[in-house]
């Protein structure tokens, strides 16, 4: 009961459970505005660290190279040993799905997605 009498004792302790209340109430609705201001907040943290990581870029662009130009290989062997052994182009196209794809996939993502935020960034 003592613990009661505290709480709800004076007007302070009911304005400032009124306000606890408002903003409990106003965080479970998530306005344009708030989802606006969101995106612009990770579109700034994308690009700075884009920026920090920019000495990196020399070393990122040859492990995209090389996973590009893997990737490419193995689609041509698939494609030419299909006429010879559709077994192996076979294993050739697993190997190329199961191993390559997912990298290759994330180098493109990457360096578009990369080249998306600096044009809007631009803008």
């Amino acid at each position: 009961m003592g613990f009661l009498k505290k709480v709800f004792a004076g007007p302070d302790a009911i304005a400032s459970a009124m306000d606890g209340a408002k903003k409990g109430l106003d965080a479970l609705v998530f306005t344009n505005e708030e989802r606006a201001k969101a995106d612009d907040g990770v579109r700034s943290f994308l690009l700075e660290y884009l920026k920090a990581t920019q000495p990196q870029n020399l070393a990122r662009r040859y492990i995209a190279f090389a996973i590009v130009a893997l990737w490419c290989l193995l689609v041509l062997v698939a494609v030419i040993s299909h006429a010879f052994s559709p077994a192996y182009a076979e294993f050739v196209f697993e190997t190329l799905t199961g191993v390559v794809t997912v990298p290759f996939g994330g180098i493109m993502a990457f360096y578009f997605t990369a080249h998306l935020l600096r044009s809007y960034a631009k803008k």
